[in-house]
């Protein structure tokens, strides 16, 4: 929920004004009766319900520019770059996310630690307030960075890595909630700036409000630290068994002759390939992929063709690449086939 309370006492203030400015009361002798007009009172309905009207455009505007001064602090705090993901196993992306969740629950540390510098005396100053949206602004920078990355690896390893997936989306939805708390937070920071700023008074109901949002962040850290390393050693662990899993297939093709090998190891080569074009691989992908590896092995093996072992070892390889989610090593462990089949 969003902390509206500032909000609130200025809209308030804002409709008691307008109302208190639609009737001026006039002294009355007790002798003097005093008539109201029926069109006296519709201007008075009119005159309030245009100040109401007044009022939810002013209420819109001013969360409209909350929204863009958070967005501001936000943009202007330094994002890590994101890698290109062709560059990346699917091991070491899950170790960015990792060490991006940590980042971010790092600086929520720092959120809390200023929140509870800023308010020992209880006082909340206008350049205490600045900090604290500057903090603020870095924690959401990590947090949002981190969910960037993990969306990243569902586009990518979904399918691949459901055995451990359902682990990494509870770790998604914790730093959708602490950035959702973030986002509020900043909210009522900035509110409480512009009220010091122009010389307002910050209450100690404001600074409650803000000691509660830091108190919620250290709510969340703990799970969401515990269920982050989880994943990623679960993770490890599927990556190892995925693998051999592939590799253990048994060939149900063997080729007849040296042209019927070489053409079903030009049909892996291309498989292949078309599995990194688009970087993305389904688990009958890869099943199909494995087959095929498999049949070429043993039909090299079979017909004894020179270099065989050679052969059969790099599909291995490439195969064990693909089910671990090593696309840069696949990529240039594939060309490497090429060339020894292109010799054959």
């Amino acid at each position: 929920m969003k902390n509206k309370g500032m909000t609130s006492l200025i809209v308030l203030t804002l409709i008691s004004l307008l109302l208190g400015a639609c009737t001026t009361p006039q002294p009355a002798s007790v002798e003097q009766s005093v008539t109201v007009e029926p069109s006296a009172t519709m201007d008075i309905q009119a005159t309030i319900d245009a100040g109401i009207a007044s009022t939810s455009t002013a209420q819109a505007m001013m969360q409209e520019a909350i929204d863009q001064a958070v967005v501001a602090t936000i943009t202007a705090m330094p994002t890590p770059e994101m890698p290109a993901s062709e560059e990346l196993s699917e091991e070491e992306l899950a170790q960015m996310i990792d060490e991006a969740v940590n980042e971010a629950l790092y600086y929520s540390n720092e959120v809390e630690s200023a929140t509870t510098s800023s308010t020992s005396d209880d006082v909340l100053t206008e350049d205490e307030l600045e900090m604290l949206m500057s903090y603020y602004g870095v924690s959401q920078s990590e947090i949002e960075y981190a969910l960037m990355l993990a969306e990243m690896y569902l586009e990518l390893y979904y399918e691949l890595g459901e055995e451990t997936v359902d682990l990494l989306y509870i770790v998604v939805e914790d730093l959708e909630d602490l950035y959702a708390m973030s986002e509020d937070a900043m909210e009522l920071v900035y509110v409480l700036e512009n009220v010091a700023a122009n010389g307002g008074a910050i209450t100690a109901e404001d600074i409650a409000a803000v000691i509660e949002y830091s108190q919620q962040f250290e709510d969340i850290k703990p799970m969401l630290e515990d269920l982050s390393g989880e994943w990623l050693t679960a993770l490890q662990g599927d990556l190892t068994t995925r693998a051999d899993e592939y590799l253990q297939l048994q060939a149900d093709q063997v080729a007849g002759n040296r042209i019927e090998a070489l053409a079903m190891a030009g049909d892996y080569i291309t498989s292949v390939r078309s599995a990194l074009g688009d970087g993305v691989l389904s688990n009958s992908e890869l099943n199909g992929i494995a087959q095929m590896g498999a049949n070429v092995g043993a039909s090299f093996n079979a017909l004894n063709l020179p270099n065989n072992s050679t052969i059969s070892g790099s599909i291995n390889d490439i195969t064990g690449n693909l089910a671990r989610g090593q696309i840069p090593q696949a990529s240039a462990n594939i060309g490497q086939l090429e060339g020894l089949i292109g010799r054959r």
